[in-house]
């Protein structure tokens, strides 16, 4: 087998066609490693943050992605000729990003912001935080937006504000802890607020002062009770083995848990 003789030309049509391979050979090469080194450290992150690694798939796809768009450019600007049908390509391109850069600037925000706090880590999945005047636990970290479990409600704020307000994280002092339970009408409702609090005031890390045991909500499934305290260190070190107690009496009880 022999080799075009004007194969190391590279002005020649063989040596332009080398010259793409060679440039496209590499790009693909550096993104298969920048992905696995990428993937490597979001998983990481996401075991440190408890997040799932999928929430991060589209930060690493948006990477990739910008890696191949920048082996392209470099193949077409090495070619002299294919600069000339590049020019018309990207005056296109151009026009359609600048068009989508305005339709998802807010989107585009709160990514960047996602990547922010997945690097800088100021809080993770289950610290108790303070922001805007509200307080509670951070329930889930995605690319848009972060969720904070507060006493009645979910508090959803994007990643963009979030990162430009002023943030208290309590999660290494004195902290507060939230159980709720939901039972069935038909059952012994002041025995089962008797159960609960009397299964957190045998939770030694519990301040015994700061208990409280409020009926926090009613619907069709039944009655919730809400186990409100204050604990030293983190409320995952106990919130199971409190809820484990008051389920299991509660089942000894006969109370219908729902």
């Amino acid at each position: 087998m022999t080799l075009p003789s004007d194969l190391y030309d590279l002005n020649s049509p063989a040596g332009i066609a080398l010259r793409i391979l060679l440039f496209a050979a590499v790009t693909i090469i550096v993104a298969q490693v920048i992905e696995t080194l990428l993937e490597r450290y979001l998983r990481q992150a996401s075991i440190r943050l408890r997040v799932s690694a999928t929430k991060y798939l589209v930060l690493r796809r948006l990477v990739i992605a910008a890696i191949y768009i920048t082996g392209i450019i470099i193949i077409i600007y090495s070619t002299p000729q294919l600069q000339s049908l590049s020019v018309a390509i990207f005056a296109s391109v151009s026009i359609i990003g600048i068009i989508v850069g305005i339709a998802a600037q807010s989107t585009i925000s709160n990514v960047i912001a996602g990547i922010a706090i997945v690097v800088s880590k100021p809080f993770g999945v289950g610290d108790f935080v303070t922001v805007r005047g509200e307080s509670g636990f951070v329930e889930d970290i995605t690319y848009r937006h972060t969720v904070i479990r507060l006493l009645d409600a979910h508090m959803i704020i994007p990643n963009s504000a979030i990162t430009s307000d002023v943030v208290f994280n309590h999660s290494d002092h004195n902290i507060a802890g939230r159980i709720d339970i939901r039972v069935s009408y038909d059952s012994d409702l002041l025995l089962t607020k008797q159960i609960i609090r009397q299964e957190a005031q045998k939770a030694a890390v519990v301040e015994q002062d700061t208990i409280q045991v409020i009926m926090s909500k009613t619907d069709e499934q039944g009655v919730t009770f809400s186990l409100v305290f204050r604990l030293e260190g983190s409320p995952f070190d106990c919130l199971s083995n409190i809820r484990e107690a008051i389920v299991l009496q509660l089942l000894s009880e006969r109370v219908t848990i729902k």
